[in-house]
């Protein structure tokens, strides 16, 4: 997250002089914050490409695997609202404010905490587009902007208060969670007893401003690390199998294998080679420490993490770290193999029945 300070502290300077005779206190904190996913690997054209392949699918059927998996997220959204009752709205674009058609249906059904409902919209967005390869023959996959319909999920949180997720309905699938600061203050407010005055997203009075200026530095320092891990805990949940499938859990990808690297410079060995490098739960949770200590654009300095891996290797760490507690796994056996080496097992080794050397019944991919 990017701040501009100087501006800042003008525009309040600015503001005060004005008006100042008629403020009564200053809080300062968070406006808005905006947590973005994204499935990496897809944004790759090759990757997207190499998942084609492995659906054993070709060009000319992309649009109906992406049609089928868009009219998947539809229904799941669907379902998600008619599962509490709640509205879903199409919205034509501009038509109105998505915020204040939320607050209203939020006021209007007494929705104090949960789902408010689910709103769709026709949106810019950055998606894949089938294109003729320009020096060649054949098709390729472009990211280009496009317009997709997009979900918006409104709730009233029990610890932000009132926020949304927003969600692309069409590969690659980026989703954006906003949480806005003075809804969080007011939940905050709310526990510690203390009375306040809300108009919409601003706050006009509060009972205590220093105990209110506390809280708001308590946003600042959230342990998001501890949140996510709790967070991963409670989907994993629903993975009984975890712990019934067997005792070996492996791991493959780029993030697995930047945690592996790491994981070996710290214990002094040289990290030229991953494949079959056993990462154990403390060596992990340790590695976990470091990272989250940094902020995510120097976590690179970490030996073994790469520049391209430093914004997500800590989210996925915390996955594995969730999955290797819930399946009471003590180590982590890491493969330098990827996609590509399972779609050629896949279609060439185990049609000629040969047991490719990286098969196990018993291996688990994290």
């Amino acid at each position: 997250m990017k701040t501009n300070h100087s501006h800042s502290s003008a525009s309040t300077a600015g503001f005060m002089a004005r008006l100042g005779d008629r403020v009564s206190g200053l809080l300062q904190g968070f406006d808005r914050l905006r947590l973005r996913g994204t499935l990496r690997e897809l944004y790759c054209p090759t990757v997207m490409e190499a998942y084609l392949c492995a659906q054993h699918l070709k060009y000319r059927e992309y649009a109906s695997l992406v049609e089928g998996l868009t009219a998947k997220v539809k229904k799941a959204a669907e379902a998600l609202a008619a599962r509490g009752s709640r509205p879903v709205v199409y919205l034509n674009a501009g038509s109105r404010s998505k915020e204040q058609l939320a607050r209203e249906i939020a006021a209007r059904d007494h929705i104090d905490e949960g789902l408010i409902g689910v709103f769709k919209a026709i949106e810019p967005c950055q998606a894949y587009a089938l294109r003729r390869q320009r020096e060649a023959s054949g098709f390729e996959f472009r990211m280009e902007v496009r317009k997709c319909l997009h979900f918006y999920f409104y709730f009233e949180h029990a610890r932000f208060g009132f926020m949304h997720v927003r969600l692309q309905s069409w590969f690659p699938f980026r989703v954006d969670v906003c949480v806005n600061g003075r809804h969080w203050l007011a939940r905050q407010l709310d526990e510690a007893g203390l009375a306040y005055r809300k108009r919409e997203n601003a706050l006009v009075s509060v009972e205590d401003m220093a105990a209110a200026q506390r809280l708001l530095d308590q946003q600042v320092r959230l342990d998001w690390r501890k949140a996510l891990e709790a967070h991963v805990a409670r989907k994993l949940e629903r993975a009984p199998w975890l712990m019934s499938t067997g005792s070996r859990l492996v791991g493959l990808g780029g993030t697995v294998r930047n945690l592996a690297a790491a994981a070996e410079r710290a214990a002094g060995l040289p990290a030229d080679e991953v494949q079959g490098f056993l990462i154990d739960r403390d060596a992990l949770e340790e590695l976990i420490a470091r990272l989250a200590a940094l902020p995510a654009a120097e976590r690179s300095r970490v030996p073994g993490i790469k520049q391209a891996r430093a914004d997500i290797v800590l989210a996925g760490a915390l996955v594995i770290q969730g999955v290797m507690r819930a399946g009471d796994f003590d180590r982590l056996e890491v493969t330098g193999a990827g996609l590509r080496e399972g779609i050629f097992f896949e279609r060439q080794l185990v049609r000629r029945h040969v047991e490719p050397v990286l098969a196990s019944s018993g291996a688990r991919a994290a």
